[in-house]
This record gives structure tokens, C-alpha cells and sequence, in this order.
């Protein structure tokens, strides 16, 4: 049911979004702290630089999207601009004067509460529809 996909996919993204906002990465480490040079860009903004959550205007978090159809969900960036913020932000090898902060990913955590969760929405679904 792509209904029940696309409530999956919207905790999946709050999950991203929550650990984000709490400056963590897909797996629970702190992210590493902004240059001093990019403190000085927040700061003039008067953006606090030392909460490192990838949030300066907003716009890469909020172009963060979910679909669902034909029974697969998926969770993307619907901006070319936010997609390539959000792949130096994942990558291994971000460049130079880029550091690396694995934000968009799941953890083995994210798997299991992921599981219990389309388990508990297909018990649901079974129950519906099974007549006893």
C-alpha cells in the first residue's frame, strides 16, 4: 500500500532530520565542528556557528522530499542545487575545505525501527483484510 510507504518514508526523513538538528550523524557521532571561516558567515547572519546542523538558509533540509508509488518509497532532494549540498555533505571524499558529515543515510537502528514498523503496518493490513 503506498499509503503506508509514504508514512514509512515521512518518519524515515524525520528520523534524518531530527538527528540533524541534534548535530549527529546517520550514526549517532557528533558532527564535526564548522571552520572558524564558516563561523564567521553564520555569525554574520547571526546564526549560533558552534550548533553544527548543516542549516544556513534552510533550503537544502526543507527541498528534502518522499514519494511512493508501485510499492517502493523513496526519500531524495527535489533540487539539483540541494542534491550536490547534500553529497559533499555524505561523501568520503568531499574536497577541499569540505569536511565530511554523513547526515542523509540510515543506520542499523534506523533498519530496525524501519522494520518494526512495516511489520506492524502489514499485520495491520493483514488483519483487514483476513476474515476469520
Amino acid at each position: 500500500d503506498d499509503t503506508a510507504l509514504m508514512d514509512i518514508a515521512m518518519r524515515v526523513r524525520d528520523r534524518v532530520l531530527i538527528r540533524r538538528a541534534e548535530g549527529r550523524d546517520a550514526y549517532g557521532a557528533e558532527f564535526k565542528p564548522y571552520s572558524k571561516q564558516y563561523g564567521k558567515t553564520k555569525a554574520k547572519r547571526g546564526i549560533d556557528w558552534k550548533v553544527v546542523d548543516l542549516k544556513l538558509t534552510g533550503k537544502m533540509l526543507a527541498d528534502i522530499s518522499m514519494s511512493a508509488d508501485g510499492g517502493e518509497a523513496a526519500i531524495f532532494f527535489s533540487s539539483a542545487e540541494s542534491e550536490t549540498k547534500a553529497a559533499y555533505h555524505n561523501s568520503s571524499d568531499p574536497g577541499k575545505g569540505r569536511v565530511t558529515r554523513f547526515f542523509f543515510g540510515l543506520s542499523v537502528e534506523d533498519k530496525d525501527f524501519l522494520e518494526d514498523l512495516f511489520a506492524s503496518k502489514l499485520d495491520r493490513a493483514l488483519k483487514d483484510t483476513i476474515r476469520e
